[in-house]
């Protein structure tokens, strides 16, 4: 399986100031899944590779790292399980009681939707999928074989953990 960074590289890139950064738990898991969406995205874009298939630009390979990192980081700071998919995104709770044994969930369905988004591991992130169409690797034109371009829009969908936008 095709992994873009290591556990030691994604520990760097959540904490750059750290000394010593430790991985967060379940990195190569996040990894790995986070390598899949990237490869999936990057599906289309034409560049020398190794025999790993890793880029063998410089300036692609790290794009394609710093993407993988991006959205395992995003994973990790929301404590998402990318294998457990949408129905693991938990919902805030208002308010709860103990005498009558009520708990009210707070009402957003933005966030409840790009919290579930996010945790379904379909789609990148906005930051991941930037880092990629920044190095050229995104594109929604299809090449024929007779040299010709045939273009049409490709819906992208990603997830702001910032700003909890879709």
């Amino acid at each position: 399986m095709l992994l873009y960074a290591t556990p030691a590289e994604l520990a760097a890139y959540i904490d750059p100031d750290a000394v010593a950064p430790a991985p967060p738990a379940l990195a190569t898991v996040l990894l790995r899944s986070a390598s899949q969406l990237v490869l999936d995205a990057i599906a289309a874009a034409r560049y020398a590779a190794t025999a790993e298939g890793l880029p063998k630009d410089a300036t692609l390979l790290a794009a394609v790292q710093n993407a993988t990192m991006e959205q395992a980081s995003a994973w990790s700071l929301h404590s998402i399980d990318p294998r457990k998919g949408a129905a693991s995104a938990a919902r805030r709770v208002a308010s709860k009681s103990l005498t009558g044994v009520a708990v009210s969930y707070v009402k957003d369905d933005a966030a409840d939707t790009a919290a579930s988004e996010l945790a379904s591991g379909k789609s990148l992130t906005r930051p991941a999928w930037l880092i990629l169409d920044n190095a050229g690797l995104i594109s929604n034109r299809v090449r024929t074989g007779s040299g010709g371009v045939e273009t049409f829009n490709v819906a992208q969908r990603y997830y702001d953990p910032l700003t909890g936008a879709l």
